[in-house]
């Protein structure tokens, strides 16, 4: 591709500091994906659990915290993904 095509880094610069802070939306983007993970992990977790453990109590726990644990970082993680793509994004005509 043409070199022209791409902006510097200095022009990159100059266009985040003309748009402003996207801190807002990037911590309501984190909020949403670890409520997501958070909402889906747990009621999952329990089911995990308990198709592998039955009743017995302290495998249950664990098999279910570490499941929950396990889907709202991987949320969490496509959250901060996906809100920092919309933070670092700039459109230059």
């Amino acid at each position: 591709m043409p070199k022209g095509d791409y902006p510097s880094l200095a022009e990159y610069a100059e266009a985040q500091k003309k748009m402003g802070s996207c801190l807002p939306e990037f911590r309501a983007t984190m909020i949403r994906s670890v409520q997501i993970g958070a909402g889906f992990g747990v009621p999952f977790g329990f089911y995990v659990a308990w198709r592998q453990h039955g009743r017995h109590l302290k495998p249950f726990l664990g098999k279910s915290f570490a499941t929950w644990l396990t889907s709202t970082l991987t949320f969490t993680c496509l959250g901060l993904m996906g809100g920092t793509y919309s933070c670092l994004r700039v459109k230059f005509e």
